[in-house]
Formats: C-alpha cells, structure tokens, sequence
C-alpha cells in the first residue's frame, strides 16, 4: 500500500477543527503501514470512573484506519464550512477534499483519496459507554462515512481531479459537530508536519489535552503509560520497543515544529511512561463558519 505524504514544500492549509471524540478516541491507527492481516483491534480501558470499550472492525480487502486517514480530517472542515448541513453531506472536488486535507492534487494523491474513503467507509467503529455527549457518555456503532459517491472517466475507474464527490458524515458525528462539541487544530503546526504519524499524534495529543467536562480548558502537561499510550495511537505491535520507535520520529517533528517544549521516557520496559510538556506561544488557529454556527473553546492559546 501506497501512502500519501505532504509535499516537502510548507503548503497553505484551511483552518482546521476537530470532533473531540475522534480526537480523544483515537479510531485511526497513527501507525504508517499495517499488516496485510490487520482487519481488527479492540481496547479497553477507564476514563475517571468509567470503563469503556472501543472496536474497530475493517474488511480483508480495505484493513483498519491508518497513517494518512487520519488526514480526511478535512472533510469535518468542509461540513463546517459548508455551513454543517442537515443532511448531513459534504460535496466537492477530489483536488477541493484534498486541499483541505492540506495535501497535494497529484495523480497519486487521488488514488490515495480513493483508498482512505473507502476503508474509512467500510470500518465500523464500536464505542461501549465511550461517546460524550457533552454531559452523559454514550454507547454508539457507526463508520467514519456513512456514504461516498463520486464519478469516475471510465467504467471501474476510481477518483481522478475531475471527479465530483459527496460523502454523508454519520448523525453521531454530524449532530456532535453542530453541538459545538470540537476544538480548533493548529493549521500552522499542521502544515509543518511532514509525515501521516506526527499528524496523527498531534490531533491525539491536542484531544487529550481538552477534558471532556470542560472542554475549552488546556492542560499544559500529559503523562501517560507507554504501554496505555500505544493503544490509544492504535499502534499494533504493543512491545516498548515497537511502540517507541513508531513515537520517537513523530516526537521529533513536534518537538521541531513547537508544539511540544519536551517529550521524556520515565522507567524500563512495559513500566515505562512519556511525560509531554506543552510549548507556550503558538496559538491554536480555530475555525470560525459563521456567526450562526457552533463557537468553539477559546480557553487559553497554550
């Protein structure tokens, strides 16, 4: 499998949101190749005084979520700007969905696009009492698109630059978005991130840096288990060793791009922890649609 990456040269990004769910859930694998055989995981973990269980069930054919999916995180940016309509769907280009995904419109580019919304259209996603709904957690069933359709040139043919194409979010997804349960992306940090990885790291770091009770709140400081915080990244290979070596190259951007001032290892083995510390002085870039749609947490810039 082929992935998608950024173009070497910085690009100019829209503004970036994020379902805060998503972020904190962490449903895309970060890693940026999985095994032909890696069709499923399942985790389960507590949250406070809650116990939850998350499942991700793919398709031999398509595989989980990973690497670049993480980027079609521009599509919740699209039905933001489209002003978050009622039915739910999002239309345009495959160069409009690209770019605002922040990658580029080259030919390959476009098969990638085929191959992300498809396997993010054939997962299904199982949250056992996991979902927040801004006061009650929530148990909930869906894929990350309820529905794709586009046109092609020719008979059996996937997405090309002239293709049209519409994808349906699911009502879990689309009503949290209307509720104004998200958070801003940086657009800045994410266009200086050249690799899927540190990407997908980035959203899950900033998810959990916003807690759930009260959302435009930022913690400065996270520590976690190593052994906890592979799981979340959805990294498959759970040995400390394995986990690290898929962290570290993602550290070092965030840590060259500002969004981190420090990432530490505490311990040995399966007992080590990773103590991130946060960099003051660059100011999450939210998206605003319009005067009449959700507000998103201000909170402090930090």
């Amino acid at each position: 499998m082929t992935l998608l990456h950024r173009a070497s040269e910085k690009r100019s990004l829209p503004r970036h949101i994020d379902e805060l769910n998503l972020a904190r859930l962490g449903l895309i694998s970060m890693q940026s190749r999985v095994g032909a055989g890696s069709t499923s995981w399942k985790d389960e973990y507590g949250e406070g005084d809650e116990r939850m269980s998350v499942k991700c069930i793919g398709t031999p054919q398509y595989l989980v979520p990973f690497g670049l999916d993480n980027d079609i995180i521009g599509i919740l940016c699209l039905f933001a700007a489209q002003g978050f309509p009622a039915t739910n769907a999002v239309t345009g280009t495959a160069n409009h969905f690209l770019r605002a995904s922040g990658l580029d419109t080259s030919g390959r580019y476009h098969r990638n696009l085929h191959g992300s919304l498809m396997r993010l259209s054939h997962t299904n996603s199982h949250i056992e009492r996991g979902w927040h709904d801004g006061k009650r957690y929530r148990t909930v069933i869906f894929r990350h698109l309820h529905e794709i359709m586009f046109d092609t040139g020719q008979s059996g043919g996937t997405i090309d630059q002239d293709s049209m194409i519409t994808v349906v979010l699911p009502p879990i997804i689309a009503e949290s978005l209307r509720r104004g349960f998200l958070k801003p992306l940086s657009s800045g940090i994410l266009g200086e991130l050249t690799q899927p990885t540190a990407r997908a790291l980035y959203r899950l770091l900033d998810g959990h840096r916003h807690t759930l009770d009260a959302p435009s709140e930022r913690l400065q400081e996270f520590k976690v288990g190593l052994l906890e915080w592979g799981r979340k990244a959805r990294i498959l290979n759970l040995s400390p060793d394995k986990i690290r070596r898929v962290l570290d190259p993602a550290h070092d951007e965030l840590l060259r791009a500002h969004y981190l001032a420090s990432v530490t290892y505490h311990g040995r083995g399966q007992n080590q922890s990773v103590h991130y510390r946060k960099e003051c002085g660059r100011k999450a870039q939210g998206f605003n649609p319009g005067m009449d749609s959700p507000r998103l947490p201000q909170g402090r810039p930090c």
